[in-house]
């Protein structure tokens, strides 16, 4: 009986090594770039070195290789450290390298209507300011994961709708994010200050065209108030959670930092905020 046991183990031990041996090796396949360009692809469906550019209208990461630009499904898990686990029909998983795009490299790299409005989270938001235009932010979590998803919960929830910027500082920032234009502060919770400072490593620098919390003095005191960089002002690396970057329209910003101001830096006419919305960026 005994022996009989071990050979139904013996049996179950070799058909479970050939399946995983089969899943690799069509994994293998997939990673010397048998997969075309272009299309949505499943487990382990990259080509060469890979970069995150982005996500899609469903929140999955958009991965560019050397042989076209893939979409990463719901089976693989960046960790946003530069690699994808990638899970392997339930046998295990596949670690992939993958290098990161430097943020800075697409301040106001596209044009705004490159961007279509989506019901689902993404990792861009599009600000409407009346008057104005367009600001297209992309949110990065691997530098500030925290400040991120609160973001997002605000936007979904509208809660920047109809808020305005009231500080404009020319050649420093423009602030908003947390008063209506009657000058009525909307609070929300506080989150922890993701930052050096405060024993949290951020290494998103405070350049042109970075968005970042603001806060007061207290270390975890940010809550809804943000700020645009209109240029570098790196001073305020590792004393601010820098969350994001500007990937278009950057001319809003530029215009709304010329403005006249009076007391406070608060500009004479009100900057409004129509709204803070998700978007995705359309290829075609």
């Amino acid at each position: 009986m005994m022996r009989k046991s071990l050979i139904v183990l013996t049996l179950c031990l070799l058909l479970t090594l050939v399946l995983c041996s089969c899943d690799m090796q069509g994994l293998v396949g997939e990673l010397q770039g048998e997969k075309p360009a272009d299309q949505t692809v499943g487990l382990g469906g990259f080509a060469g070195a890979m970069e995150i550019i982005g996500t899609d209208e469903n929140g999955n990461y958009i991965a560019k290789g050397e042989n076209g630009t893939y979409v990463v499904n719901g089976d693989a898990f960046f960790d946003g450290e530069g690699s994808f686990s990638v899970i392997i029909g339930g046998n295990g998983s596949f670690q992939y390298e993958v290098s990161i795009a430097d943020p800075l490299s697409e301040v106001d790299a596209y044009e705004a209507d490159a961007f279509v409005p989506t019901d689902k989270e993404t990792d861009y938001v599009k600000i409407t300011v009346r008057d104005y235009g367009e600001i297209v932010i992309r949110l990065h979590a691997r530098y500030a994961p925290a400040t991120v998803e609160h973001f997002k919960k605000l936007v979904g929830q509208g809660f920047y709708d109809g808020l305005v910027f009231h500080r404009i500082i020319q050649n420093f920032m423009i602030q908003g994010g947390g008063y209506d234009e009657s000058g009525e502060l909307h609070k929300t919770d506080a989150i922890k200050g993701e930052f050096e400072a405060n024993g949290f490593k951020n290494t998103l620098n405070h350049a042109r065209g970075v968005i970042s919390m603001a806060r007061a003095q207290a270390m975890d005191s940010a809550s809804s108030q943000f700020f645009i960089c209109d240029t570098d002002n790196t001073r305020l690396d590792g004393q601010y959670a820098a969350f994001g970057v500007v990937v278009a329209g950057m001319e809003v910003v530029d215009a709304i930092a010329a403005l006249k101001t009076q007391a406070g830096d608060a500009p004479i006419s009100p900057v409004v905020i129509e709204s803070i919305t998700f978007v995705y960026r359309d290829k075609k």
